[in-house]
Parts: C-alpha cells; structure tokens; sequence
C-alpha cells in the first residue's frame, strides 16, 4: 500500500509588509512669545516679516515661506523661534539635513519644548540618523507621556532596528493613548511575526482593519498572518479585499486561491486560477497549486497535467515529484512513478516517506534489487522500526534469499510479536524448509492477528494441501474468497483444489 503523507503545497512569502512612517511634524504653536530682537523699526519689520513668511505657508506656497524664513535667520539669528520655524520648514520641504541645525539650536535653548524636540528627531530619522531619532523621541516621550504620536514613533524605531519586543512595548503604550490608530495596531502586528508570534499578529493586523477597513495593506498582512496558522476561513475576507487593489501582486492571488481550496471552495478557486494563468502562468509554484486543485476536484488527469508543466519549469520541486509521483503510482504506472520517487530519494536524502515511496514503487514495477537497497536503507536509518523490516524480507523473499529474509521476519517478530506480515512471512520460510506443521501454526497466527489478512488464508491452504488436509484446505480458501471475492490467488487454488476432491 503507498503511503504518502499529505503535502501542504505552496507557502506564500510576504515580500514585503507595511510599516508606516508616520513620523509626522508637529506643527508649531504661536511664535514671537519671548523672541529677541533689535530694537526699534527693525524689531517691527522683522515681526512683520514673520507673519508674511507664515501666511504664505498657510496659503500652501511652502517654498517662498522658506526663502523668507532663511533670510530671517541671518537677519534675526538668535530668535529660537525662527530657528524652530525654519527647522520645520525644511521637513516639509523634504530636506531633513537642512533642518538638523536650525532644530538642535533651538532644542538646545528649549530642551522641553515637545515641538521642537519631535520635529528634530523627524529630521534624524529623516536624514538617516536612526539611533539620534530613537533618543530624540524618548526624549520626547518623556516630556509627554500623554503624547501617542511619540510612543509610536520609538516602536517604528525599534523596528527599524529589528527590536521586537521593545517595539511591542512602545506600541502598546501608543494604543493606550490611542486605541482606534489603525497604523500603530498594523505595526504592532509586524513586531509580533518580528518575535514569531504569528497567533498574536492576526489579531493585531484584524484591528488595523477594522479601523480602515478599505486599507489594501492592513489587510494583506492580516490576511498572510491568518494564512500562516493555517486559518484559511478566516484569511479570505481580508485577502478577497486585498486582492482588489489593482497594485497588488499575483501572490496575494494565489493565497486566496489555496484558501479557497483548503475551504472547499473549489469553483472559486478555478476561476482565481484561470485569471492568474498570463501572469503566473511561467511559476512553477502556480502549476503546482493548480495540480493540488485538481486533486482535491477529482480530476487526476488535469493533476497530472499541471504537476508536470510544475516540473518542466523546476524539475526539483520535491512537493511535485511526491505528488506526481503519487498520482502516477495510483493509476498503475509504477516505472516512472519509480524514476520520480528514486529522484526525490536524492534530492531529500534525509526524507524517509521518499525512500519508502521508491522502494513500494520499484517494488510493483519489478525492480526488486532496487527496492530491497531502498527498504535496507530505512532499516539502517530506524532499526526498531517494524514495517520497512518487514517490508525487507518481503523483496529478500522475492529475490531468494530466504536466509536473509527469515533474519528480518524473526527481527520483526521480535519487535511485534502481532505481526500478522511477519507472521505469513514466517510461515512462508517454514512452508519452504518443509516444516509444514509450523508453517500452518504460523498461518493461523497471522490469521488470528489479523482476520482479513487474505495472503495468510491463502497460504495456510496450501500448507494443510501439503499435509493431506485438502478438505480443510477448501473450507479456508472458501472463508478467504468471502473476504475477497476477486483474489486471482485464491480463486485459483479454490478452483483447482476442488476439482481434485
């Protein structure tokens, strides 16, 4: 009998997962208060000058303000507020570098002012300097712990240096403060599967879209979260929307398809495949979950199909040639089934279900040398195991050995007593050194262990022949026609023994 474990087919790998940077500035309060100026008319010009830089970043035209706040700074260089501004207007404008200096001077003149500290670790994040954004925002924290925006901030951080479980910690402290924040409930997730806590990311990533619903992103990740445990039911909603995204790829696609297959739903499936096959069509893993499909439809030639278009395109796709391997076995073509299997054996070495597979394979295709390698080889790998020992001595009795294969009968024997194969297997090697009374008794064991055990009816028959039983002899090949009416062994001897009655 083959027996091949159930292959879980094509895993898809998140490429790539949302973080969000939504390292935002923060916008500056009243300005002036406590300013230093010169005296006189240039103190009202520069005041004046000021509020015309300001309207002309609310009004949108962010790179006059800036000209107008750059010529401020000389002019007026030790106004922190200038310096904050200026500071603030270069993130916007994109060049955090620039806003490095005008913000550390500032900070250093205001070291508790919260918008000036935040927009300065903005601008270290910004301009690659991620250790000076991470103290910059604890500092920050510090001087808010009510803020939510800089708990956030350092769990992006620490994400961005792969620290998990303190990037779990600051989000959390986040959503304390801000519980309904779809971005930090997304990251939390990623610093979850960042510790392999895939049970604890779903849930967080359900919760980002729950908040936004619509987001293709938040629900992409939690849908490869719940695909990853294996909760197929509970991934396809989320990758269904995710799919709609028209800048999504094909992957997303194809996860859905397989949850759909796992699910049953085997129509839907189909036509995700169908509309996958210009653009997939060159993967081997789409005509490997295609071939899976089909399987699960009943439709084994369409397998057979799609698991060699698999092969064509990666010959070593150890997952096609078990299923192949498989498919080929069951519709009786045990030659190549075999050259498959045996290809596996070295591909994976390590894998005794490949070994076992060759070794049934080479076994109906008439390679018995070949088979008997393979059944030596488990053996030698898992010696208290009974069934390759067993199986052994079978192919040792096919080649001749009888020596060799009454060794591994007793070794089996040893190990299950119960053993109903051994126990024919043994009957067999008396039955040939003519000890016909023990042959008979070992018969009836293997019968009494296992009761629709047919070999064993069918050999105890001819032992009781021998032993001038024929009469016994048809009772018990009658008793074994009931349990198989279509045994070519035991229809024969059944015919033949009565016809000499």
């Amino acid at each position: 009998m083959l027996q091949i474990r159930r292959i879980e087919f094509w895993i898809i790998v998140m490429d790539k997962k949302l973080i969000s940077t939504r390292l935002g500035l923060v916008a500056l309060g009243a300005l002036l208060a406590g300013a230093v100026f010169a005296q006189g008319d240039q103190k009202v010009d520069i005041r004046e000058r000021v509020k015309n830089a300001k309207q002309a970043y609310k009004d949108g035209r962010l790179p006059e303000s800036l000209t107008q706040f750059e010529q401020l700074s000389k002019d007026a260089p030790d106004s922190i507020d200038i310096q904050a501004w200026l500071g603030f207007l270069y993130l916007q404008n994109k060049r955090p570098q620039d806003a490095i200096q005008p913000l550390e001077k500032a900070s250093a003149k205001r070291p508790n002012d919260l918008e000036i500290n935040s927009n300065l670790g903005s601008a270290y994040l910004d301009s690659g300097q991620t250790d000076k954004a991470l103290t910059q925002y604890l500092l920050v924290e510090r001087l808010d712990a009510h803020f939510p925006q800089a708990a956030y901030n350092v769990g992006t951080l620490y994400l961005a240096k792969k620290d998990f479980s303190d990037a779990v910690t600051a989000f959390r402290r986040s959503l304390d403060l801000a519980p309904v924040d779809a971005y930090a409930w997304n990251d939390l997730g990623y610093a979850y599967e960042g510790l392999q806590s895939v049970d604890k990311a779903a849930p967080a990533y359900a919760k980002a879209v729950t908040y936004k619903p619509n987001e293709s992103a938040f629900n992409r990740n939690s849908g490869f979260a719940y695909f990853k445990l294996r909760q197929y039911s509970s991934a396809i909603p989320y990758l269904e929307t995710a799919a709609k995204s028209s800048d999504t790829g094909g992957d997303i696609s194809l996860a859905l398809a397989e949850c759909y297959t796992k699910t049953h739903k085997l129509a839907e499936a189909g036509a995700v495949y169908d509309s996958l096959k210009s653009s997939q069509g060159d993967k081997a893993a789409y005509w490997f979950n295609l071939g899976y499909l089909k399987q699960q439809a009943h439709d084994p030639a369409a397998a057979e199909v799609a698991y060699r278009k698999c092969l064509e395109i990666d010959g070593n796709d150890l997952d096609a040639l078990t299923n192949l391997g498989m498919l080929l076995f069951r519709k009786g073509n045990y030659a190549e089934s075999e050259v498959l299997f045996d290809k596996l054996s070295g591909l994976n070495p390590s894998s005794q279900t490949a070994k076992h597979n060759l070794a049934v394979s080479a076994m109906q295709a008439g390679d018995t040398d070949k088979a008997t390698q393979a059944w030596k080889d488990l053996v030698r790998a898992t010696p208290a195991a009974v069934e390759p020992r067993v199986q052994l001595a079978d192919a040792l009795w096919k080649k001749g050995d009888v020596t060799g294969a009454k060794y591994h009968y007793s070794q089996a024997l040893l190990q299950d007593p119960q053993n109903a194969a051994a126990l024919n297997g043994m009957g067999l090697v008396q039955l040939h050194d003519t000890r016909l009374k023990e042959a008979a008794a070992s018969f009836r064991a293997a019968i009494a262990a296992s009761p629709k055990f047919v070999p064993a009816y069918n050999n105890l028959a001819l032992a009781l022949e021998k032993l001038n039983k024929r009469k016994d002899a048809v009772r018990v090949l009658t008793h074994a026609h009931a349990i198989n009416p279509t045994d070519e062994d035991v229809n024969r001897n059944l015919e033949r023994m009565k016809a000499a009655q």
